[in-house]
């Protein structure tokens, strides 16, 4: 092959490749010097997608990372529990270059708290509990009432909060308890779960003390009962002067002229 079949080729690959991809043009043309390589400007870092975006500037940290070697597909999830008691928000767990996926900003209003049970309840006492939602929440607001009296408690907690201690309550009652999530942005949608206290142990000692008082009160009825059955089967004592119209004077207290008188006047009618 010819030295201008040879440059032919090459100027004609060179016209067909894509501008953006080349890197240098080489020339084979006699007598010509060779230019130097000229480098295309690096790509620019991928934008942004929806699953890093879970606070404001979570964009610039993945672009940060990006552009000093760590893509975004290599970033994993953070360590976060939200049904954990005192779990950091994910928010705070940032600084160990992980994502939360689907976690919603701190401008716009948060998702209702979920998973809300009543664990533990008891007499007087009973605890709350609720998992966090994928949002930015300052604080759990917590509101406990009565459902046959207008008896309400309310309650501000931290956003590390997941359970909450209600006490002081009435016994064998129906109660409803609501969580509410708040940020600047506004507040979520209530979720509410109800149940019933425990029946205290003073109805026991109550119960227990009004039979002890029942069955003593039995006794003593029947131990009067028995009483009268048994002195009326027993024979009654007569007296000597009520024995009847006859009397029989007793010689030894008789006077000297009771004695002398004849038999026959001592029975007297």
């Amino acid at each position: 092959m010819s030295a201008n079949t040879k440059a032919s080729a090459t100027e004609l690959y060179t016209s067909t490749e894509d501008p953006l991809m080349a890197t240098s043009t080489i020339s084979n043309k006699p007598g010509t010097s060779r230019p130097a390589q000229t480098t295309s400007a690096a790509s620019p870092p991928p934008p942004c997608s929806g699953d890093y975006y879970d606070v404001d500037d979570e964009c610039d940290r993945v672009t940060e990372r990006t552009t000093q070697g760590q893509k975004p597909s290599e970033l994993s999830r953070c360590d976060y529990k939200p049904c954990t008691h005192l779990q950091r928000t994910c928010i705070d767990s940032r600084p160990q270059h992980c994502f939360c996926p689907g976690m919603t900003p701190g401008n716009v209003p948060p998702d209702p708290p979920t998973f809300v049970t009543a664990a533990d309840v008891r007499g007087h006492a009973v605890v709350v509990t609720w998992c966090a939602p994928y949002s930015a929440v300052q604080e759990y607001w917590l509101q406990l009432q009565q459902e046959t009296e207008p008896f309400r408690k309310n309650q501000s907690l931290s956003p590390i909060s997941r359970q909450c201690v209600f006490s002081g309550l009435k016994t064998s009652s129906r109660y409803k308890a609501c969580v509410t999530a708040r940020n600047s942005a506004g507040s979520s949608s209530t979720t509410c779960v109800g149940f019933q206290t425990e029946v205290g142990p003073e109805l026991y000692i109550y119960s227990l003390a009004a039979l002890s008082g029942s069955l003593l009160l039995t006794a003593c009825i029947l131990s009067v009962c028995l009483w009268k059955q048994r002195r009326s089967k027993q024979p009654a004592v007569e007296s000597a002067h009520l024995t009847g119209l006859i009397s029989i004077p007793n010689p030894a207290f008789s006077c000297s002229e009771e004695r002398q008188t004849s038999p026959s006047k001592i029975f007297k009618i």
